[in-house]
């Protein structure tokens, strides 16, 4: 694995098969191997709302935080478009424990219904996406959540500016989402329950769907 792409990997698109080529090349150096540890303090001390819920893991990869949710009662989803990380979530899931989808999470007809996901987990997603995507995306979570539905994101500052994963402040992230229905309810930081490679780089942003 290239360590270069710790956060992230620098196709020269945001396309499903410059992601596809990393996955089947075992380069997807942002993978943990496990859920996220900042995801596994907040479903341990039950810091999210209570299952059951439906959940949404947009940009899932081999599905590690998905399971973290089935597993703790949730109704998950997972999306990649990706082939080989939704198969890879697929063997993960054990016995359907969460639903996988190989869709563009920022298309229309994703497979996600309108006002159909009562929370968004958000992680390593939003920072892999091209700038001129984040319109995109806010319009993508606006459709899909319900009224008074939560993202909780986890925003991840970079060194890069110009290539995944992009560099974007958690007052920019909460800005955009602003504009597109969402309220802030808490920004927390995240370091003592962010991964080693992440340290004092993550900050998550709470923000809750007031409708259109």
């Amino acid at each position: 694995m290239n360590k270069e792409h710790e956060l992230g990997a620098p196709p020269a698109d945001t396309g499903a098969q410059a992601w596809e080529t990393i996955y089947q090349a075992d380069d997807a150096g942002w993978d943990l191997g496990e859920a996220s540890p900042a995801l596994m303090h907040l479903i341990n001390d039950k810091l999210l709302p209570e299952p059951p819920q439906t959940v949404l893991v947009p940009g899932c990869g081999t599905g590690h935080d998905a399971l973290a949710f089935a597993k703790a009662g949730y109704e998950c989803i997972a999306m990649d478009f990706a082939p080989s990380a939704i198969a890879a979530a697929k063997k993960r899931a054990e016995d359907s424990v969460f639903t996988c989808i190989e869709a563009d999470a920022l298309a229309a007809d994703n497979g996600v219904a309108d006002d159909s996901v009562d929370i968004i987990f958000e992680h390593t997603f939003f920072c892999a996406l091209q700038p001129s995507q984040r319109e995109a995306y806010a319009v993508a979570l606006a459709r899909m959540i319900k009224t008074h539905g939560e993202v909780w994101a986890l925003s991840m500052r970079t060194k890069f500016t110009n290539r995944q994963p992009y560099d974007s402040t958690p007052e920019e992230y909460v800005a955009l989402m602003e504009a597109h229905g969402f309220t802030c309810i808490e920004q927390t930081a995240m370091e003592p329950w962010s991964h080693q490679r992440r340290k004092g780089r993550e900050t998550l942003v709470q923000l809750q769907y007031q409708g259109r």
